[in-house]
């Protein structure tokens, strides 16, 4: 029979079995004629056609599916920046708008991760930005690479349709029988910064069914639903009573009109009654004239009585006031005199202050001069770095006031050249008592001891400082002391051994234009509570390479047009650029610098601090 190869096409389906025995059963009635085959054959390919319509429909996923099936993966997915989003925005990227509506229509409103869902749609990859979520059309999976990089560093979840390139897909839906045949790329969510929940990856890992799944996150869908749909039940409520207060209101409108009419009539009544007023108050004005016409000639009459009176009452005024004003002024001039005499003495005692003012001053800038002169004695002076140091160097020394509380040091010791720049407590004259007694304890150390460690020569440093301030940790006890970069350096091997209290040292290599910081130990030297040993750095140096002591001035200094601080990175980024320049010439440039940035632009900043910046190249 003619049916027989037909149904070999597809054996398995019962379905079709059932229509080829009805096109059976018809070829029987019709079996006569040669037009009843041909209409068997007619019925045959109608109900193949309606068989292939029907299988295509049952075991292809549907978009109402694939819309259904998102909502199940948006809820089992956790976003690191979930926190930060405040509309939770799901894209659909499509030529048409079919996939569109059907997620519009389910999503649009309801809430998701605790933000209210909108659906967008991008009609090409070109328009895409920012969104939770991404539906991308098979058609556009030959520019999934584009599209990704689209959504690259936006936390975005991309779901596919059929497309074959998992080094970009993380959802993708295969498009065959079962409900949940997808594929996941953990790999890929992760680098977008996307987790599934545990529930999910139980799922994946087969301990639960995607149905219940389904179920339970279709059961939430609905409620979401349902609340929109109450919420738009409240709006159209809402309207209906605005209408009706419209409504409302336009009554009143008429009423007021009805009554406008009423008032009206009675303004006019008010009116007339107004200008019978105005004539009974002309006639009461005629009388009113009369009357003060007769006052008039009565007032003449005792006028030219009383002018006599009036005249010699008023001279009597005149020489009163006259009297009065001769006896202020000579009041005031009698009082003039005596504070012109006042100031006159208190002027000469406020010169006689003023005198003994400044020759304390002048003896004590005097005092203070020749303090400066011993403590630029104590410090090393250029011909004996010079000799000292093995290679170039050069000194930024900048006192705020006459005398400094800085101080830099620089000694040698068989192989070994010691060098260091301290900040003391304070500045000015406090400052420099304080840093005179650290230079004396810390030429001490150095002389009756044969320490070449510079961890070791700071906490001998520490406890000299304590004894001979009388430090005891009480609280509320003043703490002086002072930070220090200590660096000491074999002339020989040229091996470095370098430690610091709160200062740092800054290293550039002679092949490198960067800048390396070693940092402090971050205590001073004095009494503290961390009284913990200090930290010997070592440090293999070669010819060439550079190194930065300083205290904290540089970088403190307020200047430029807003005010604020040089801060450390900009004295980085200064020393890194000129570090290959001669040690004269970064000397000059630091100076310059600095300057330029108290006084330059405007601004009109002073010295905050004291200044004291040493650099050393190898040689």
């Amino acid at each position: 029979m003619i049916f027989l190869p037909l149904r070999q096409l597809n054996s398995e389906t019962n379905n079709f079995e059932q229509i080829i025995l009805i096109v059976d059963m018809n070829s029987t009635l019709f079996a006569d004629s040669f037009g009843n085959q041909l209409k068997r054959i007619c019925a045959l390919l109608v109900a193949y056609f309606a068989f292939t319509i029907n299988t295509s429909a049952q075991f292809s996923r549907s978009d109402e599916s694939v819309a259904t099936s998102i909502y199940t993966i948006m809820l089992n997915t956790t976003w690191e920046n979930q926190s930060s989003f405040q509309i939770f925005q799901i894209g659909v990227l499509d030529s048409d708008t079919s996939f569109y509506s059907i997620v519009k229509k389910k999503y649009e409103g309801i809430t998701l991760k605790g933000k209210k869902v909108s659906v967008i749609h991008f009609k090409n990859p070109d328009l895409i930005s920012p969104t939770q979520v991404l539906c991308v059309d098979k058609k556009f999976n030959k520019k999934i690479e584009k599209i990704a990089k689209a959504i690259s560093g936006n936390y975005t979840l991309l779901i596919t349709n059929s497309c074959k390139d998992e080094d970009y897909t993380m959802v993708n839906f295969n498009g065959r029988l079962k409900k949940d045949d997808f594929t996941i790329s953990q790999e890929n969510m992760q680098k977008a910064g996307l987790k599934p929940t545990n529930q999910f990856e139980e799922y994946m890992e087969g301990t639960i069914q995607w149905e219940e799944l389904l179920t339970e996150s279709t059961e939430k869908l609905e409620k979401e639903r349902e609340k929109v749909a109450v919420k738009e039940q409240t709006i159209k409520a809402q309207n209906v009573r605005i209408n009706y207060q419209k409504m409302t209101l336009e009554e009143k409108i008429k009423m007021l009109d009805e009554q406008g009419a009423v008032l009206e009539e009675q303004a006019q009544k008010l009116e007339e009654q107004s200008l019978a007023i105005e004539d009974q108050e002309q006639t009461l004005l005629n009388q009113k004239r009369r009357i003060a016409a007769q006052k008039g000639q009565i007032n003449e009459q005792l006028h030219e009585l009383g002018m006599q009176r009036v005249i010699l009452i008023m001279g009597f005024v005149v020489l009163l006031l006259i009297l009065g004003i001769a006896y202020v002024l000579y009041r005031n001039s009698m009082q003039r005199k005596k504070s012109i005499v006042e100031l006159s003495e208190q002027h000469a005692i406020v010169s006689e202050q003023k005198n003994q003012i400044e020759k304390i001053l002048f003896e004590l800038t005097d005092s203070i001069r020749y303090a400066l002169r011993i403590q630029n004695a104590v410090l090393p002076n250029e011909q004996t770095i010079r000799g000292t140091i093995p290679g170039d160097f050069f000194v930024m020394y900048k006192p705020k006031d006459i005398v400094s509380g800085d101080f830099f040091f620089v000694d040698r010791r068989g192989d070994w050249t010691l060098v260091a720049v301290a900040d003391c407590t304070g500045h000015g004259v406090p400052g420099a008592f304080v840093s005179m007694l650290c230079i004396s304890l810390l030429n001490e150390i150095v002389k009756q001891q044969e320490v070449m460690r510079a961890d070791i020569i700071l906490n001998e440093l520490r406890e000299k400082v304590i004894t001979s301030l009388q430090q005891k940790g009480i609280q509320g006890e003043q703490m002086d002391g002072m930070d220090i970069s200590l660096l000491l350096i074999n002339n020989k091997t040229l091996n470095c051994h370098w430690s610091g209290a709160n200062n740092p040292l800054y290293v550039v290599p002679s092949n490198s234009n960067k800048l390396e910081e070693l940092k402090p130990d971050k205590r001073p030297i004095a009494i503290y509570p961390d009284m913990k040993e200090f930290t010997n750095h070592e440090i293999i140096a070669k010819r060439g390479d550079t190194f930065y002591l300083f205290t904290d001035g540089y970088s403190d200094q307020f200047g430029g047009e807003k005010g604020k601080k040089f801060m450390s990175r900009n004295f980085k980024t200064l020393l890194a650029e000129n570090a290959h320049k001669s040690m004269n010439e970064q000397g000059k440039i630091l100076d310059s610098t600095i300057e330029s940035w108290k006084y330059g632009n405007g601004a009109d900043f002073e010295q905050i601090d004291d200044i004291t910046v040493l650099g050393i190249r190898i040689g």
